[in-house]
């Protein structure tokens, strides 16, 4: 019984990690938003998934790294440098 429960609670924390972990669809909002000239509600988007503490860390450091990138095309260099920093704190490295 004992192990019967515990690979349910296998199943379902890997079911959840699965699903929670595809983030195919925001990603491509995001972008399109931003193409679009939606610079604001792109930040936005990318900065809730930079603070959201269940986000892994490729996807914080890339959505910081968007957001430098953003705040660049706006033209707040400040900003921009901020972001920077925020995603190598956050583990972006440049090969």
């Amino acid at each position: 019984m004992k192990f019967f429960l515990a690979a349910v609670f296998l199943v379902c924390c890997t079911s959840f990690t699965i699903a929670k972990t595809d983030y195919t669809a925001e990603l491509t909002n995001l972008v399109e938003l931003a193409d679009a000239g939606k610079v604001q509600e792109a930040m936005e988007g990318y900065g809730r998934l930079a603070s959201d503490p269940n986000s892994p860390a490729w996807l914080m450091a890339g959505s910081y790294f968007e957001m430098s990138l953003l705040a660049l095309k706006s033209g707040d260099k400040n900003q921009s440098l901020t972001m920077f920093q925020k995603a190598v704190e956050s583990g972006l490295t440049i090969a």
